[in-house]
């Protein structure tokens, strides 16, 4: 990877970083571990598979979060409530311009 490639790589992850608050998702998904441990504790899952079990139900959600992640992106924007009549699709000029 040239110089020029490495550049618009870092260029375009903080740009994504910028809109991904890092520190929020980590507290979240912490409380939300600490959530599921309680609830399998309290259905009767033994202590010493609480802690991997909820990291396993977390791993799947964010696994299901980016696959409709990833759907959404492809989805046609015929799709998108925003390019019918009346309103005008924010992302017109960027198609046209493709």
């Amino acid at each position: 990877m040239d110089w020029h490639e490495r550049l618009l790589e870092e260029l375009i992850y903080e740009r994504v970083k910028l809109h991904v608050d890092l520190l929020d998702l980590v507290d979240f998904e912490r409380d939300l571990c600490e959530s599921i441990a309680r609830a399998l504790r309290s259905g009767g899952t033994d202590a010493v598979e609480v802690d991997a079990r909820a990291r396993h139900y977390l791993d799947r959600a964010w696994r299901r979060v980016e696959q409709e992640w990833t759907r959404a992106r492809a989805a046609e924007t015929a799709n998108c409530p925003l390019c019918e009549a009346p309103f005008e699709c924010p992302s017109e000029d960027m198609r046209s311009a493709g």
